[in-house]
């Protein structure tokens, strides 16, 4: 009981704190970077987690999970939320000290249309076509599609059976999913198109494809989120209402519902109530730091290392794990939960990393300070790539795919290596539109001397 009324208590302290965070203006919330992130952490840690600890002792949750709740004392609640509240501050701190990002277009900007949309529809074709050949070429050792959904599973417990020349390009068949945002994207600004209408259905079912053969539930529901709000999203308001929240707790409710149906389909999910799978499902981002804190010491801290290497997770595996001996943070939590990695010794999942812990095994309580600042800087830099892009629609739905498929998503999703893998698409989308747009300038430029 005790342990109930200290973690109400300082979830109520926590979301006080972070109040005066939220810029208002004309009485209410603006839509900008800081608010929205302010939102975020409030919503996680200071309703989720009290959420979810309350159900887990109601019964809510796996005997593993109940069982090291009960492990937890006032004074590694009170250790927790402090671990809690440094990371957040460090985060929205760093960003309230950088310029304002408005997560809308002030003013509109005068668009060069033909030239930008171009530059777009090159990029995206482009994209798809690398989607499409690396999805051919990685599934052709496995005999095709349909024979690769037998070893999928096999593959993401750990246990590689095929010996697949091509594994070096499985992350570049997430150029199809995010050719599929950009595809919606033109067809909504011409809808009278049938060459990008039949691009994007074909572009949206490849991509499903590929996210259901991984066997990702979150996955599925992510991508689904993206692509309606690619579709439908028309007016990007200046303030955050409760509109606003209305909505994000019916998407939330549908992508928790999508989850549940996605996890009995694909045979991961037990035969419990939904509510059971969903707190058991988001358990591991609250119970990590407990294990983690349990397994670090001065003598195996990861020291930054994280932050080193962060570029590194471009290559492919086979030179930074097998010829740099480079070992993930979601390895390292793996070994403090079970004892040994995935594939190795009956372990046969890997257990993601979340963000508070990921901060604290770099260095203890320093890391909870330094790697959230960095975060914070990275983050903020991203929102400079939508200014790129004059298309007022694509412009924004780039800032709301950083904020789910960076932003939320890494916080319990926090590994390095990860945020590279899933927002690979994006990275080489970055790559191919900047060279396109610096070849078209010249080209312009040429002949208009």
């Amino acid at each position: 009981m005790l342990e109930i009324i200290i973690v109400l208590l300082l979830s109520i302290c926590y979301i006080i704190s972070l109040i005066p965070y939220l810029r208002i203006k004309e009485k209410r919330v603006a839509n900008n970077l800081l608010n929205i992130s302010t939102l975020v952490f409030i919503a996680v840690y200071g309703l989720l987690l009290p959420a979810n600890y309350y159900l887990s002792l109601l019964g809510f949750n796996s005997d593993r999970n109940i069982s090291i709740y009960m492990d937890y004392d006032a004074i590694d609640f009170l250790v927790y939320y402090f671990a809690i509240f440094c990371v957040t501050h460090a985060f929205l701190f760093t960003i309230k000290h950088r310029k304002e990002v408005n997560l809308y277009k002030e003013k509109k900007v005068e668009e060069d249309g033909n030239n930008n949309i171009f530059n777009i529809k090159v990029t995206a074709i482009i994209l798809f076509l690398i989607g499409v050949i690396s999805n051919y070429l990685y599934l052709k050792a496995y005999g095709g599609y349909f024979n690769y959904l037998n070893y999928s599973g096999l593959l993401r417990s750990g246990i590689i059976i095929v010996n697949n020349k091509y594994s070096f390009i499985y992350p570049f068949r997430e150029c199809i999913l995010f050719s599929s945002y950009l595809f919606v994207l033109i067809f909504k600004n011409n809808k009278k198109n049938i060459f990008y209408f039949v691009l994007m259905i074909v572009s949206i079912v490849l991509s499903l494809s590929v996210l259901y053969s991984n066997k990702g539930r979150l996955g599925i529901v992510l991508y689904l989120l993206l692509v309606m709000l690619a579709m439908f999203k028309k007016k990007h308001n200046s303030f955050f209402g409760i509109k606003n929240i209305f909505k994000i707790t019916m998407f939330a409710t549908i992508g928790a519902i999508l989850i549940a149906i996605l996890g009995t389909k694909m045979g991961r999910n037990s035969d419990t109530s939904f509510i059971y799978l969903i707190n058991n499902e988001i358990s591991f981002a609250f119970l990590n730091f407990k294990k983690i804190t349990d397994y670090f010491n001065i003598n195996n801290y990861r020291f930054f290392i994280d932050i080193v290497l962060f570029p590194i997770y471009i290559l492919p595996s086979s030179i930074w794990s097998s010829k740099l001996n480079v070992v993930t943070s979601s390895t390292i939590n793996t070994i403090a939960w079970y004892g040994s990695a995935k594939g190795v010794n009956g372990v046969y999942g890997e257990m993601p990393i979340d963000f508070v812990s990921l901060s604290y095994m770099q260095l203890g309580y320093i890391g909870i300070i330094v790697l959230p600042i960095f975060f914070a800087i990275l983050y903020h830099k991203l929102f400079n790539i939508p200014n790129l892009i004059k298309d007022n629609n694509i412009s924004q739905f780039i800032k709301y795919y950083i904020i789910i498929s960076i932003g939320i998503h890494s916080l319990f999703y926090s590994d390095p290596y990860l945020i590279i893998k899933t927002s690979f698409g994006f990275i080489i989308f970055i790559i191919i539109y900047l060279f396109i747009n610096k070849i078209n300038k010249r080209f312009n430029r040429r002949y208009t001397k």
